[in-house]
């Protein structure tokens, strides 16, 4: 990704000052508490009677941010190019604690509604100019620092269910006032730590790194091989949501007589399966292994939990549901980083990506609310079929992608 001249100029020797290391950490956990968003549904159906939510509701409730990002993601994208990721990354910021702002005060449904969609607008290009910014400060390590920054960003999302249900421990069924004080004081406690790090952002010194421009300036991929990477990445980034989104509410219904797990625990796992298996990606020489990993984590992903949730057991389906994130988290990295080679266009490439994904992730995700309240509690986990199979489809795709244009620009390496 290019920065401007300006830019580069300004901050050549406060880069010396610096290290990248500290900038991207600092980046990596703000963007992190920003999605403070993905632990709204461990709170399930106490979210739902505390706004008393039919199920359609609630699923509307819970995607409306992935349709709203579209919007932030197509009007994040040009903004971009002009600023600079890493000023790109302070104006979402600001946006995000105004959103936050909104979902501190009590009120209806429809204000927490336009809380979390003004929220979901800024954070969607958030995400995508982190991405762009570690790739500028790290051009020759890119697959690992991308790695690395999904490794710490799930260990939030490890912890976000974990705090979520810890929270629920503390109020009484039956007592929306209780509940209040957690939804709302959640949203103002990230509030607070993001002002803080914009602060920490605008008073230190800018990083960038001076082979960036060059590296990033030559694009290695034709169009359709950027297509079907945005596509494959659509299809793993609606799936991962849509679950996480709607896992806990399955997990927690009369679907299952016997629940031995916590919705909140599952989650946990789950992401701590994306920590250890993208730690162990980071691992691993930069050029190892880049077809295989294109292909087998989203079949082999995929199929497990898709086996878990056949068998019509939470405590199996939970097994399933971590067992094949561990599999699949693998995938998006690897896809990114060969997104990288789209060049200058990488940034709209990822844009586009975050948009398309937001607008699949809304209509599915809230299509599945609609089919929850049409099947019943007794029959909710039917609807993950639906998210869990896109994932052998992503890994279909990859094998695609590999045969059409893997041959020049992979090289595997035992």
């Amino acid at each position: 990704m290019r920065q401007t001249t300006k830019e580069s100029t300004d901050t050549l020797s406060a880069a010396r000052a610096t290290p990248r290391g500290a900038q991207a950490a600092l980046v990596i956990v703000l963007v992190a508490i920003a999605s403070i968003g993905a632990a709204i549904p461990i709170f399930r159906d106490r979210l739902q009677d505390y706004f008393s939510l039919s199920t359609t509701r609630y699923g509307l409730l819970l995607n409306m941010g992935a349709f709203v990002g579209v919007a932030g993601s197509l009007a994040g994208g040009p903004l971009m190019a002009r600023i600079g990721p890493r000023r790109m990354l302070m104006v979402c910021l600001a946006g995000a604690i105004a959103g936050m702002a909104l979902a501190i005060w009590p009120g209806s449904w429809i204000l927490f509604l336009t809380a979390l969609a003004v929220t979901a607008f800024f954070v969607a290009p958030m995400n995508f100019a982190m991405q762009a910014y570690l790739s500028d400060l790290f051009p020759d390590r890119r697959r690992k620092i991308l790695s690395l920054s999904l490794v710490a960003s799930s260990v939030f999302f490890m912890l976000f269910p974990l705090l979520a249900e810890l929270l629920l421990s503390f109020t009484r069924p039956g007592h929306p006032s209780d509940f209040g004080w957690v939804i709302h004081g959640l949203y103002a406690a990230a509030a607070a730590v993001l002002l803080l790090g914009l602060l920490a952002m605008t008073g230190s010194a800018r990083v960038t790194h001076t082979e960036a421009a060059t590296a990033s300036s030559v694009s290695t991929l034709s169009t359709g091989a950027i297509v079907l990477l945005v596509v494959l990445l659509t299809l793993h980034g609606t799936a991962d949501t849509v679950l996480s989104i709607w896992m806990p509410r399955v997990l927690s219904s009369t679907s299952y007589a016997v629940q031995p797990f916590l919705p909140g625990a599952v989650m946990s796992a789950y992401s701590l399966g994306y920590v250890v298996s993208r730690f162990l990606l980071s691992l691993l020489p930069e050029n190892r292994w880049r077809r295989r990993l294109m292909v087998f984590p989203g079949l082999l992903g995929g199929t497990v939990l898709l086996a878990g949730i056949l068998t019509q057991n939470q405590a199996w389906t939970a097994v399933g549901f971590v067992a094949g994130a561990f599999l699949w988290s693998v995938e998006c990295p690897v896809f990114i980083a060969a997104l990288t080679g789209a060049g200058p266009r990488f940034g709209n490439a990822i844009a586009i990506f975050s948009a398309v994904a937001g607008l699949t992730t809304f209509a599915l995700g809230t299509s599945l609310g609609a089919l929850a309240d049409h099947l019943g509690e007794a029959q909710m986990w039917k609807i993950l079929f639906i998210p869990a199979s896109l994932f052998p489809l992503a890994g279909l795709g990859g094998l695609l992608w590999v045969r059409l244009y893997g041959q020049r620009q992979l090289e595997d390496k035992k």
